[in-house]
């Protein structure tokens, strides 16, 4: 009886074994060196990287029927742009009008720390042009970046592009700020987006409530879009 017993045994142990080793190969495995290269997500990065991030907010009329009525002081009165829309992911109130060659943006947001606005991502932060902004007392500072990766970004001049802002003003408003700059529609820099009249485009938004380093990881961020009428 127990010379009949030692196939099955050795069977069901044979099993057991194989299962382990099946288990096992389901684990995450490191990536190997040929692939130290490759951007490799977090989960949180994956999550984030499908979210829609879609405001469902409106844009608005304000009345302003052309970019000459913009003053890059500071301040944003009303009917001085174009359109407008409130977002209330980031709390970012977004302004802006446009020559045909030149985009006016206003923003007003209601924290401290830094806050910018990205142009024609990819995917993400990906290709975008970001323009990051914040008070230092009472110096408006003011970086122009490209996202160089779905969750990476850096200074267009490190790339070898150029700071294409033309002109930027800001000042401090309750808890926040007020934002307004200047940029060419077509710089002609490889790490600046093309934007032409008549067109809708991305814009990805997002703030920094307390910290005005611009490497320092957002708080809130939100997507939308912007119609260049």
């Amino acid at each position: 009886m127990s010379y009949s017993l030692k196939p099955v045994l050795i069977t069901i142990i044979f099993v057991i074994v194989l299962f382990f080793l099946m288990a096992g190969c389901s684990q995450v495995v490191e990536p190997s060196p040929g692939e130290t290269g490759k951007e490799v997500m977090t989960q949180e990065e994956e999550s984030l990287e499908n979210e829609t991030m879609e405001t469902e907010e409106k844009t608005v009329d304000t009345g302003a029927i052309s970019a000459e009525s913009v003053t890059i002081d500071g301040e944003i009165d009303d009917a001085e742009y174009m359109s407008s829309i409130q977002d209330s992911t980031t709390g970012i109130e977004l302004f802006w009008s446009h020559n045909n060659q030149d985009l006016y943006i206003g923003i007003i947001t209601g924290s401290p720390g830094w806050v910018s606005i990205g142009f024609d991502p990819q995917s993400a932060m990906k290709g975008a042009n970001i323009i990051f902004l914040a008070l230092d007392g009472d110096t408006v500072i003011v970086r122009d970046d490209f996202g160089t990766s779905s969750f990476g970004h850096d200074e267009d001049v490190k790339l070898g592009g150029s700071p294409d802002i033309v002109e930027f003003a800001g000042k401090k408003s309750g808890n926040g700020a007020v934002y307004e700059f200047i940029m060419p529609m077509d710089s002609g820099d490889e790490f600046d987006s093309s934007l032409s009249p008549g067109n809708s485009y991305k814009i990805i938004l997002a703030v920094n409530n307390s910290n005005i380093d611009f490497d320092r990881k957002h708080t809130a961020r939100s997507s939308s879009e912007i119609e260049l009428d």
